[in-house]
């Protein structure tokens, strides 16, 4: 006869929770934010970039591009620049007033130079190896080898802008003082101003043409553009263009000059052997700050209304606009890839120059963790981060990010479907969800849905998506095989939470200004009835052995309960202050409410509805969990950035937990037995280790009172177990009730209704706390 093993998992009171470690969403080397600065070594083939807050600059391999150091210098980064004589980098901090040096080589900290008020440009003098700075009232000079200030020089108005002669060793400082426009020429070898003379009205930049020896400074206020002879240092033609010219470039290769004319959304083209205009570039874009790439002799404009135009300068053609609704800041050329920061979504994009193709994403910014979302199949976890408009996918065995999914401007909520292996993300502000195929962890599917999608709902039997849309008033419901929509139905004023009733196939939303809860019919999507439950219903909650539908109504601190077969209101409890959060226990058969204000949970008995027990826990609980596996909940403390632990069957705190900075969503990943938290303020998501003292037995005896077999099953499973008689449950990984069956003794249960996935069985009428997993497999 052929023995039957099976693993029958007993629980005992060792409890046991721990931090296990901190995800840091993309990873550890992040603190640019809205960057704004870059440069090459092309000693170490290394970028760097910095920008506003934080004070850190980060490395990328240029090989790779892939992040590989930061370094910390002062706050505001607002140009870097790299000296290839010496090797080094040098950072200019706008607000520490200071100019971090950096060792090229090693990407250590040489010195925090302090300087005049406010630097904010850097240039380099190759004559004399001495990097220029520019503060509010000086240029001050530094020397590449000692790092030593070795020079100032102080204006009467500040400087704006400048730019260096490396054929006459001249400095070209634009100053201003009220109306007042100069240009100082300063000596490179010996840092005085040699020469000082009025420019016209409103100059903002200059550039240097070596080709011709001429000076080009634009003034977008007069529509002008002035052109400097650099052997006599005096004006010697002005030139009209029309549309506030303000960006310039010059095309070394063809002795050509090109402006960026903002209101006109044109680049005019300037012919520097005549200094005459040659030809005006429509690119139906406002023009922002130009890039040369003398390697394949384009042009790229970062415009203002977003995208980069790439322009032939060879025949003055307009090639591509590329990126668009992305809002570069600035870049730079290494050999044949440019880089662009992009400020708003604190990133780096890296485009082929030759294809015109953006070929990778660096992200340099932390994450603000928001949602998660766990894929029992696959053993993923997917988190949203809203600032960084991207899908986090974290692999639930080494707790390590294994990719990010770009999405839309602000994916807010997470819905993962087994059956079809897909997540759903509603994108709050782009007013779309987003379907993601999991095997792949790629968009699928963009679907438009209502205003504000703020809320999802799963139907399993028939295999529906539910959408809340918070400012349209409506729901919208899709096609889970096909991912198209069905309909949108008018519900009511500000829907914001979603339930699924499995047993009878009811969907319930809470409409918080309408002070309402309203059922859906699972199979028609026709509404049922309305409830009114009290003022703001914002969270539900399923309670399966008693079929009943709890609402927290934070405006009045109250609890509505709902008979789910008649859709009736069966009564209120009072709680505590502003009640935020829900969580059933299946196994204990109660409800816990979390308190957003008053610190505190109640748990409920779910058969009498009566208070059983108040907890206090952190300073502000916003989100609750039930982990079927140690029949523990779990409660995060947004602003105390710690979990408190709630036993189960004692009703008692066991444990309170420190994660990462403002916890504010749960999720369970059962293959592990990991509680994970997204830290929205701590760009992290917190693993917590939930053990339970474990003894594994392996028999084929009766004795062990349940014997389950196959398992993992396909279409049916085989029970047996004594004393004969009784009922078995099936909950799902959520604790949620899938099935309740009695079962003489021996007997089949049909698992044809349980999609893929964890199960957890349970047999009535025994003390001793037990469980089986069931993993089936299609």
């Amino acid at each position: 006869m052929r023995r039957i093993f099976f693993f029958s998992f007993f629980f005992s009171l060792l409890f046991a929770q721990y931090l296990e470690t901190n995800i840091y969403l993309p990873d550890t080397l992040i603190g640019v934010y809205h960057p704004k600065a870059l440069t090459y070594n092309p000693n170490t083939n290394q970028i760097y970039v910095g920008g506003e807050r934080e004070g850190w600059i980060l490395v990328i391999d240029g090989e790779t591009n892939q992040k590989v150091g930061r370094i910390p210098v002062g706050e505001d980064v607002c140009q870097l620049l790299s000296n290839p004589i010496s090797c080094k980098i040098y950072s200019c901090n706008h607000q520490t007033d200071d100019v971090t040096i950096i060792d090229g080589r090693t990407n250590h900290v040489l010195r925090n130079l302090s300087v005049d008020f406010f630097p904010f440009a850097l240039t380099f003098n190759s004559q004399n190896n001495k990097v220029y700075v520019a503060c509010e009232e000086a240029v001050l000079a530094i020397d590449g080898m000692s790092d030593e200030i070795i020079g100032e020089i102080y204006f009467a108005g500040s400087p704006i802008a400048f730019a260096y002669n490396d054929r006459d060793n001249k400095l070209y400082c634009a100053t201003s003082l009220d109306a007042d426009y100069r240009i100082s020429v300063i000596s490179g070898s010996g840092d005085t101003i040699m020469k000082e003379f009025a420019t016209g009205f409103g100059l903002s930049q200059i550039v240097y043409n070596p080709v011709n020896n001429h000076l080009y400074c634009s003034h977008p206020a007069l529509d002008m553009i002035s052109i400097i002879d650099c052997a006599t240092d005096s004006i010697v033609r002005w030139l009209w263009v029309r549309g506030e010219p303000t960006y310039l470039a010059v095309d070394s290769i063809d002795n050509k000059i090109y402006t960026a004319n903002l209101t006109s959304r044109t680049i005019s083209v300037i012919d520097g052997a005549a200094d005459t205009i040659l030809s005006s570039i429509p690119i139906d874009h406002s023009p922002g700050p130009l890039l040369y790439n003398p390697l394949n002799n384009r042009l790229y404009s970062q415009n203002l209304s977003g995208g980069i135009t790439v322009i032939c300068c060879s025949g003055d053609t307009l090639i591509a606009t590329v990126g668009e609704g992305n809002l570069f800041s600035c870049g730079i050329i290494k050999e044949n890839w440019l880089y662009w920061t992009n400020p708003y979504r604190n990133e780096i994009r890296v485009m082929d120059a030759v294809s015109n193709q953006m070929f990778a994403t660096i992200l340099l910014s932390g994450s603000t963790p928001n949602a998660l979302a766990y894929n029992h199949l696959r053993n993923k976890l997917y988190c949203t981060d809203p600032t960084l408009d991207k899908v986090f996918v974290v692999d639930g065995i080494g707790n390590r990010v294994l990719r990010f999914i770009p999405v839309g401007p602000y994916p807010w909520k997470l819905l993962y479907v087994p059956n079809n292996d897909k997540l759903y993300c509603a994108d709050r502000d782009s007013n779309n969800l987003y379907v993601i195929d999991c095997a792949l962890d790629s968009v699928k599917e963009v679907i438009p849905v209502g205003n504000y999608p703020i809320a999802l709902a799963y139907n399993e039997r028939d295999n529906k998506i539910y959408c809340a849309n918070r400012r349209s008033d409506d729901l919208t419901i899709i096609d889970a095989v096909g991912d198209s929509v069905l309909k949108r139905i008018p519900i009511g004023d500000y829907p914001i939470a979603l339930l699924y009733n499995p047993d009878l196939n009811k969907v319930y939303c809470a409409l918080r200004d309408d002070y309402e809860v309203v059922v859906l019919d699972g199979s028609s999507d026709s509404i049922l009835k309305r409830i009114v439950v009290g003022k703001r219903p914002y969270a539900l909650i399923y309670n399966s052995q008693e079929g009943k539908v709890y609402s927290a109504n934070f405006n009045r601190d109250s609890l509505a309960i709902i008979d789910c077969l008649t859709d009736s209101l069966i009564k209120k409890i009072r709680v505590s202050n502003y009640p935020w959060a829900l969580a059933y226990n299946p196994q204990n058969n109660k409800v816990y409410c979390a308190h957003r204000y008053s610190n505190d949970v109640v748990i409920i008995d779910g058969a009498s509805d009566s208070i059983i027990n108040e907890v206090d826990v952190g300073d502000r609980p916003v989100s609750l969990l039930y982990n079927p596996l140690t029949n523990k909940i779990f409660c995060a403390n947004q602003l105390s950035n710690d979990l408190t632990v709630i036993d189960g069957e004692t009703n008692r705190t066991i444990d309170e937990i420190e994660v990462d900075t403002s916890p504010v969503a749960l999720a369970l990943n059962p293959t592990q037995n990991r509680i994970y938290t997204a830290n929205r303020d701590g760009f992290s998501v917190s693993v917590i280790r939930d053990l339970v003292g474990i003894k594994e037995v392996v028999t084929s005896r009766l004795t062990q009172n349940i014997l389950l077999y196959p398992n993992p099953a396909n279409s049916s499973l085989h029970i047996r177990f004594l004393p004969p008689g009784g009922r078995i449950k099936i909950y799902d990984i959520f604790g949620r009730l899938v099935s309740a069956e009695r079962v003489d003794g021996e007997g089949r249960i049909s698992a044809k209704g349980l999609g893929a996935g964890i199960y957890f069985f349970k047999l009535d009428g025994f003390s001793e706390l037990r469980k089986i997993t069931v993993l089936k497999q299609d």
